[in-house]
């Protein structure tokens, strides 16, 4: 998934810890979203030696699998007029 750029002099990326790819300014990283609901994701800019710089920013994405569904609670069924 494409999440944004990178700040200007920032070396890398790096997304719940892994490394992220860089082009053009741009990183982009694969992330698993493990349980149904929300689920945190942690970015942090890097130095040269990949050590975290600045301040990381948490996004949380929320996972939703089921079924859409619709419950109709009015006007009841077979109701005439």
């Amino acid at each position: 998934m494409q999440l944004g750029r990178h700040s200007a002099g920032a070396a890398g990326v790096k997304v719940n810890g892994v490394a992220a790819q860089l082009s053009n300014g741009s990183f982009s990283a694969t992330v698993e979203l493990p349980q149904e609901g929300a689920n945190s994701v942690a970015i942090a800019c890097t130095n040269a030696d990949r050590t975290p710089v600045g301040d990381p920013v948490t996004l949380t994405f929320h996972r939703v699998t089921n079924e859409p569904s619709v419950s109709i609670t009015t006007p009841l069924e077979d109701f005439v007029t």
